[in-house]
């Protein structure tokens, strides 16, 4: 193995490893998402419920969940 080949393999692992973050990422969304899903979420107030239970249920953070719910 040349140096210019493990230079690739460097880089190519470094774009796997997040890549794998991003996806995991995307499956907690979705998941978090899911389970609020059933509920109806359509006044403030259920919004800021769903935001609370989704915090203490999966422990992210309130800036995640509001994104993941497209909460402003």
């Amino acid at each position: 193995m040349e140096v210019s080949d493990a230079r690739k393999l460097k880089s190519l692992e470094a774009e796997n490893r997040q890549l794998q973050r991003l996806l995991a990422e995307q499956l907690l969304d979705n998941t978090m998402l899911r389970d609020v899903n059933s509920k109806k979420v359509v006044t403030p107030d259920a919004k800021r419920e769903a935001v609370s239970y989704i915090q203490a249920d999966f422990g992210v953070s309130e800036r995640r969940t509001c994104a993941a719910m497209a909460v402003g």
